[in-house]
């Protein structure tokens, strides 16, 4: 009986807010974006390489991003200081460009 008044809708109604629209946005925010699902598969070649056949893990982000386009997997370096910013591995970031000033 709620369902009547308290629905879907019957909210979208009264906010003139198209029914479709509200279906869209909660189909679209269960699921992954591209970017989340493009990040998941890095985070693992990031490791792979950060930790190297030897398990050194000596690896900057710089090196792990020449590796990265070195195999053949297209990725900017921002992105793999991002992802190694996020601990995924605790990979040295320097953002400093340059010598000290």
């Amino acid at each position: 009986m709620q369902r009547d008044r308290f629905g879907v809708e019957p909210v979208c109604a009264v906010l003139e807010f198209p029914v479709s629209s509200y279906y869209y946005a909660v189909r679209r925010a269960s699921e992954p974006t591209a970017r989340e699902t493009r990040d998941a598969v890095l985070k693992d070649k990031i490791m792979e390489v950060w930790k190297g056949r030897k398990g050194r893990e000596v690896y900057g982000a710089r090196k792990v991003w020449l590796e990265l386009n070195r195999q053949g997997i297209p990725v900017a370096r921002c992105t793999v200081e991002r992802l190694c910013d996020t601990k995924v591995a605790h990979v040295r970031v320097n953002s400093q460009i340059g010598g000290p000033a």
